[in-house]
């Protein structure tokens, strides 16, 4: 018996290498997300976390993989700027993480921030607890190809008992390409016991182009083609609500839910 023809989306996002750390653990999860996306495809509104959100007119949609111009494409920085905020700053255009619009000279200390593309060249066992993980819930089709694709994103971690008084911008740029883009961000955001950030996410790109009509959004809220969003989880009591807890450990895993530009996000938890 023949197997059914996958969607234009899901064919586009499998189509994508698979990306390879030389990580034991790191490779495996990747490979056992890639294989669950592969299996079980996209939900529908019969799963109860999408019942309000219908992805047929997504789903015919193709997204090419990545942007190999990201490094180089022109960005106003004006365009992200917050007067009179200073302080560290992760950017990245198109998902890829840029050294030139970014501002981490002068980290104060018990503050570390880099890109994870970085934090995977080094020692990447303090990640595994945030990066292996293998998402098996109906609906978490997004989380589980972006899990299999991310190749950067932000690694964040605040020391216990300090405060970080300036506040840490993450920005994201969707800069208009020659295609529509599929890039995958994956955030690692650790507070130690008695820890205090403020974190400012911004986002800019833009969203008139035609090949921006979707974004994924809500954990992080990315202005992109397809990302991640952002979830406040405390590990490894996975029975608690999401929340912006000072104290305690907290980690930021990002995966993704769906919303059309434009209209109101839809009222379902993504707590799992």
């Amino acid at each position: 018996m023949s197997q059914p023809a996958l969607l234009p989306l899901v064919e586009s996002l499998l189509d994508a290498p698979l990306p390879s750390s030389g990580i034991a653990w790191l490779d495996a999860a990747r490979h056992e997300n890639r294989e669950a996306f592969a299996s079980a495809g996209l939900p529908d509104t019969r799963v109860e976390a999408w019942k309000y959100t219908a992805l047929r007119a997504l789903a015919q949609r193709r997204f090419a993989n990545g942007d190999d111009q990201a490094q180089t494409r022109k960005v106003d920085a004006a365009s992200f700027a917050l007067p009179g905020i200073d302080g560290p700053k992760l950017v990245f255009v198109n998902g890829v993480f840029r050294a030139d619009l970014s501002a981490l000279a002068s980290l104060p200390d018990g503050l570390t921030l880099q890109p994870l593309s970085l934090a995977l060249q080094g020692d990447a066992q303090p990640l595994r607890f945030a990066l292996s993980r293998h998402y098996r819930e109906t609906g978490d089709a997004f989380a589980r190809i972006n899990a299999a694709n991310a190749i950067d994103g932000v690694v964040l971690r605040v020391e216990a008992n300090t405060k970080i008084a300036a506040p840490v911008q993450l920005v994201f740029v969707g800069a208009t390409a020659e295609a529509a883009l599929a890039w995958h961000a994956r955030n690692v955001i650790e507070l130690g016991e008695g820890a205090e950030l403020t974190l400012i996410h911004g986002r800019a790109g833009p969203l008139g182009h035609p090949g921006q009509r979707y974004r994924i959004a809500r954990r992080c809220e990315f202005a992109a083609y397809l990302a991640a969003e952002r979830r406040y989880r405390r590990e490894p009591d996975s029975s608690q609500q999401p929340s912006t807890a000072r104290t305690g450990s907290s980690h930021i895993t990002c995966a993704g839910a769906w919303w059309r530009v434009g209209t109101p996000r839809p009222a379902r938890r993504t707590d799992r």
